[in-house]
């Protein structure tokens, strides 16, 4: 009997967690789709922005989109630089040493910022 228990706990637990498993696995792919697919709806939901405020959030974003994408890119080619100098040479180059302060000019003189290319924003 206490055998037949155990088997039917295990089994129920196996379930729930399978269950829990597969359903926060969707949640989190619908929120991620939901996301992609609407952009800045979030921001017009979150600060209750009127339509007239909202398109002009829209036009500032879309304004911005260029110099971000070009930022980003800087970031981006200078990292490969970095890393590209690195396996290079395990010593400390001219080059690198440059290639690192040009880094730390984007990481300290700009807030953190995550280079995201989003289709539907």
């Amino acid at each position: 009997m206490r055998r037949l228990l155990l088997i039917v706990f295990c089994i129920l637990g196996a379930g729930l967690l399978a269950y829990t498993t597969v359903y926060c696995w969707r949640t989190h792919e619908a929120a991620s789709h939901r996301m992609e697919r609407d952009g800045l709806l979030w921001l017009r939901a979150e600060y209750k922005l009127s339509e007239k405020q909202f398109a002009q959030v829209k036009a500032l974003h879309e304004a911005y989109r260029p110099k971000c994408e070009d930022l980003c890119q800087r970031v981006n080619d200078n990292a490969g630089n970095v890393a590209r100098l690195i396996a290079a040479s395990r010593s400390v180059t001219p080059e690198l040493q440059a290639a690192l302060q040009d880094r730390e000019h984007w990481t300290r003189s700009r807030p953190p910022v995550t280079c995201i290319s989003s289709p539907g924003a």
